[in-house]
């Protein structure tokens, strides 16, 4: 479709004289049409990209500390792994410049219940109809009459019935810390994460054959996907953020943009980036206005892959030389503003060196922690 785009041209089509060319020359500027339609809004794509952990300005390397009454529950464990995934930080045993403490206040599955409640079953009964059908009546003179007939038909018969219902509940709350190894300590984050859930089974009674117990609940599995869920918020808070970006890139006359927008959309973003380069490359000596928009074009196009590649200065000097080249587009400016605001995060969360190498081991949460009622894990 784009070389359709490209090739077909209406003033070139209107100096066609024969009438079979012209009617198929008409057809094509209708398929032309519809192409150029889309080649100007099918330049969009979506790149994600990582926001920077607040705690990253408290420095790189990073420990976990077993967390109090976790029991088997492993939950600092499992921080541990989600702090791993992430990427942000380096797990050390020793040298650590923040380290994550905590304590777990209520970990309790149970116990089971068996209720019961009103519940409708429906059975399968015969029913008697009738219906209009046509017969036809012989004779010289055959008419067709409507004689009403009776038949059967299984229909849907509600009827109150018990359902037995198996239940139980879990709850998990836990406190986490994360200490900065300055001097003194800083507490850098405090927060507590309190996850609740419920499971039930159901059964019958009181049915036409269909009675049965309601299986077993799992308390044990409920508590395990809640020390999961608690993990996961804690990355969602602590952790640098997945985000997407929504953009458009710009046409600039070379098949290598069009390719690498491609790429984008496959996140071969390396790729994508090199082919933007090598059409720069190509436009980087032309002097004609037209050529210099389409090299804006390439750079602007560059410019944004490698913004969200952690290549955001070089991205940014790519959209500035691209609105120096092509000042009319002025989405390059939102573009630009963009990538400048995720610089200033980024700046930010610098690590600058306020905690040094060593020095005191972050203290642990003091205090008991209070215990949940139930069957403690």
């Amino acid at each position: 479709m784009h070389t359709l785009c490209a090739a077909v041209k209406p003033t070139h089509l209107a100096s066609l004289r024969a009438p079979l060319v012209r009617a198929l020359s008409l057809a094509v500027i209708v398929v032309a049409s519809r192409g150029l339609a889309t080649c100007g809004t099918d330049r969009g794509a979506r790149i994600q990209y990582m926001h920077p952990s607040p705690l990253s300005r408290w420095g790189v390397r990073l420990r976990v500390e077993p967390f109090e009454n976790e029991g088997a529950s492993g939950v600092s464990r499992m921080i541990e792994q989600a702090v791993r995934q992430s990427g942000a930080f380096q797990m050390v045993g020793e040298g650590a410049q923040m380290a994550i403490v905590g304590e777990v206040h209520e970990n309790v599955a149970g116990p089971e219940q068996v209720t019961s409640r009103p519940f409708t079953c429906t059975r399968q009964v015969p029913e008697q109809r009738t219906r209009q059908v046509p017969v036809v009546i012989p004779g010289l003179q055959p008419r067709v009459e409507l004689r009403t007939e009776q038949y059967t038909e299984m229909v849907e018969q509600p009827y109150p019935c018990t359902q037995l219902v198996r239940s139980t509940a879990a709850r998990f709350s836990m406190r986490v810390r994360i200490n900065a190894r300055t001097r003194p300590i800083h507490v850098v984050f405090d927060r507590r994460f309190e996850v609740s859930d419920r499971q039930e089974t159901t059964g019958l009674a009181g049915s036409d054959g269909r009675d049965h117990a309601p299986p077993p609940v799992d308390g044990d599995g409920l508590l395990r996907a809640l020390h999961q869920r608690a993990a996961q918020r804690f990355a969602q808070e602590a952790l640098p953020a997945v985000d997407t970006a929504a953009v458009t890139f710009a046409d600039c006359g070379d098949p290598r943009c069009e390719q690498g927008i491609a790429l984008v959309r496959s996140r071969d973003l390396a790729g994508a980036e090199r082919l933007f380069g090598e059409a720069a490359g190509q436009l980087s000596r032309a002097t004609d206005p037209a050529s210099r928009r389409r090299l804006a074009a390439a750079l602007s196009n560059r410019g944004l892959v490698r913004g969200y590649t952690n290549q955001l200065a070089e991205g940014i000097d790519d959209l500035r030389l691209a609105i120096a080249g092509d000042p009319a587009q002025t989405a390059w400016q939102q573009q630009l503003m963009a990538l400048q605001d995720l610089q200033t995060e980024i700046e930010a969360a610098r690590f600058r060196g306020e905690t040094p190498g060593g020095g005191n081991t972050a203290p642990t949460p003091s205090g008991a922690p209070s215990r949940g009622r139930g069957r403690g894990r």
